[in-house]
């Protein structure tokens, strides 16, 4: 019986030090920042308009279900709209707003989670985009703070897994641009 209480509590040992160590990590310098680029084989007009239209920016942002914009926000900066992601068998809904724009060249954000979702994010970020002679590069970079003790702790996994999912997003920004014939 003795066996049992020491498989049990070798067991309970390696669930803690997976958490000392999931905890740790949330401490580091780059904890919630996520960034990509891609270079796409198109002028930096043909580009933004997959940054801007609604349609457009579903077609490649994986999971994104909807966009409902909130009435009376202006264009640019201003802009606010309740977001609604699927991740596996889970809705996501977030508010975004833009805090800056600049036309071909700049997009910032802030998303949150709506305030009815109890433990969620804010997440700050930005779009950049270049004119490399004849090419454009985007360039995504994100900066997610999460409430909640739980959230936080699985920031580290939450983080590479965005990291994967922007590197995919951005790819297929890249493939539905260039395939997509210049006007």
């Amino acid at each position: 019986m003795i066996w049992v209480w020491r498989i049990l509590g070798g067991l309970i040992g390696v669930l803690l030090l997976a958490a000392l160590g999931l905890w740790a990590a949330g401490f580091r310098r780059s904890a919630g920042k996520v960034t990509a680029s891609v270079e796409i084989d198109r002028p930096v007009a043909h580009v933004w308009r997959y940054l801007t239209d609604d349609t457009k920016v579903k077609s490649w942002v994986g999971g994104l279900l909807e966009i409902r914009p909130e009435a009376g926000t202006p264009s640019g900066v201003g802009w606010r709209a309740r977001m609604v992601v699927a991740m596996g068998e889970q809705r996501f809904e977030g508010d975004w707003e833009t805090t800056a724009f600049e036309e071909h060249k700049h997009i910032g954000f802030v998303m949150k989670s709506p305030p009815s979702a109890g433990d969620g994010f804010v997440e700050t970020g930005d779009y950049h985009v270049e004119e490399l002679g004849g090419l454009t590069r985007v360039t995504l970079s994100t900066h997610s703070q999460y409430a909640g003790w739980f959230h936080r702790l699985l920031e580290p996994v939450i983080s590479a897994s965005a990291q994967k999912k922007i590197n995919g997003d951005l790819q297929r920004l890249k493939t539905l641009a260039e395939a997509e014939p210049i006007p």
